[in-house]
């Protein structure tokens, strides 16, 4: 675990090694701890399986589980990096689960819904609802991102997460997790620029958002808004799908415009170059392109009088 995240070639998120050392604590130790490495074969991971299928997880956490496991016996190597007990799982004989995606929790808010959550309510929350509705960002990139009002900051846009109204574009560079600030996003993809529509930017405006760097969307103390406040309070206008499922909202209404889909990934901060087409293509950096296509896509909602 110490090496996986501070190794230089693909480094694991602290966020990321938390998960990973609550199942390490939680079920992998406890059933696997006291096993020499070398006897750890499909057998044993039969009916390590077995007691996870026991407890009623789900079959994306088994395999999630099961992912580590195996990583950890991986991780195993001699002195020329060779492994030291190489295994080829038979995932059939372990009866590992298979994941149906269509059976994945992934709750979509509607544009109803959407509405409605504007309506009911006001300030720094409705303008969050209206940002993460419009721009499909994190919920960490989200509340990272700082005011840069004026010129004469000379904003590098290498030093943070910033939404420049001038410009219609947020600048994705960082993330809050666990209240503090990571001066890195989730992906390398994740560092990107977000074109927001017109009319979303100058809802934005009127919004009376904090200015001079301070957090778009604080708490009363000055600090980013923590998270679990936020969910509490989307709690209480109705909604527990969470704040993902604005992102999914975002993601749905782009395609259903037709915009091209590597754009669509740089906006959503996932990888555009898949593929040597397009690593060919070079979308992402026409600004004007960017611009006419957001203008194109809009944002599927209805802002509302109360805005």
């Amino acid at each position: 675990m110490q090496s996986a995240t501070t190794r230089r070639r693909n480094p694991v998120r602290p966020q990321t090694a938390k998960i990973y050392q609550s199942y390490l604590d939680a079920h992998i130790l406890p059933f696997l701890g006291n096993e020499p490495t070398y006897t750890i074969e499909n057998g044993g991971m039969k009916r390590f399986v077995a007691s996870l299928a026991g407890k009623n997880l789900s079959a994306s956490t088994i395999n999630q589980i099961f992912n580590v496991a195996t990583a950890v016996l991986a991780s195993e190597t001699d002195a020329n990096g060779n492994e030291v007990n190489p295994r080829k799982w038979n995932h059939d004989f372990i009866d590992l689960p298979i994941v149906n995606k269509a059976e994945v929790n992934a709750p979509i808010v509607t544009s109803e819904q959407i509405e409605a959550l504007i309506n009911d309510s006001d300030g720094q929350l409705q303008a969050l609802l209206v940002l993460l509705s419009a721009s499909g960002l994190r919920i960490g990139e989200a509340l990272g991102l700082q005011s840069r009002y004026s010129k004469a900051q000379q904003v590098n846009s290498q030093d943070g997460s910033y939404w420049d109204p001038e410009t219609a574009t947020i600048h994705v560079r960082w993330t809050l997790v666990r209240g503090k600030i990571q001066k890195h996003t989730k992906t390398a993809a994740g560092n990107r620029d977000v074109d927001l529509a017109s009319e979303v930017n100058d809802y934005l405006k009127r919004a009376n958002l904090p200015v001079d760097g301070a957090f778009l969307f604080q708490n009363t103390l000055g600090d980013a808004a923590r998270v679990n406040t936020l969910y509490s309070q989307i709690d209480a206008l109705g909604l527990d799908a969470g704040f993902h499922a604005f992102r999914r909202f975002r993601t749905t209404h782009l395609r259903q415009q037709d915009i091209p889909e590597q754009l669509i990934k740089i906006w959503l901060g996932h990888d555009s170059n898949s593929d040597i087409t397009d690593r060919y293509s070079k979308i992402g950096s026409n600004k004007e392109y960017r611009k006419s296509q957001a203008e194109k896509a809009g944002f599927g909602f209805k802002l509302g009088e109360k805005i």
